[in-house]
């Protein structure tokens, strides 16, 4: 089974390098961690670029156009450039970091024939947010996802997605 754990970051370099020292320390099952960049600038892309190869982890810049929906939905349309195949997409924002060893297998576990899209949550007190933690979604419900627009351009654009039901359907 080909997992690939996608984080998407925008501007915090710090959270890059916690995430990749924590994924180092993680009981990966063979899968696979990409960094998916969002840059404003060539310097920023230098930095992260440089700052993965370094740590041998898969670096994948993009003009930050769309957000991290906008990526998603490049993914799910197999048209992100450098991407890996996979079977099972766990996909997390930076500022989510993986607070056990395990959470690969966390989110594994739970995908049978009948589950489209399992995602964890952090406390029954927040409000219930599918990205506040991650979620894993297999590759052939990945590329049946409904988007408001295509591509994501716009910062409303990914708010529909996320937020208004109807623009989920399979």
């Amino acid at each position: 089974m080909k997992v690939v754990v996608a984080v998407v970051v925008f501007d915090r370099f710090e959270n890059v390098k916690e995430w990749i020292r924590c994924f180092n320390m993680c009981e990966t099952q063979g899968a696979q961690l990409v960094i998916i960049h969002n840059y404003d600038s060539i310097e920023a892309k230098e930095a992260y670029s440089g700052y993965c190869e370094k740590s041998g982890i898969t670096y994948i810049p993009h003009e930050n156009i769309g957000y991290d929906i906008g990526r998603l939905q490049d993914v799910c349309r197999n048209r992100l450039e450098g991407f890996p195949n996979y079977e099972y997409l766990i996909w997390v924002t930076d500022d989510c970091l993986p607070m056990r060893k395990d959470f690969i297998r966390q989110y594994i576990d739970k995908m049978k024939p009948d589950i489209g899209c399992a995602a964890m949550e952090i406390s029954k007190s927040v409000r219930l947010h599918i990205r506040t933690t991650g979620f894993c979604i297999p590759k052939h419900v990945a590329e049946r996802l409904q988007f408001i627009a295509d591509p994501i351009t716009t910062k409303e654009q990914c708010y529909q997605f996320e937020h208004r039901g109807g623009a989920r359907t399979f």
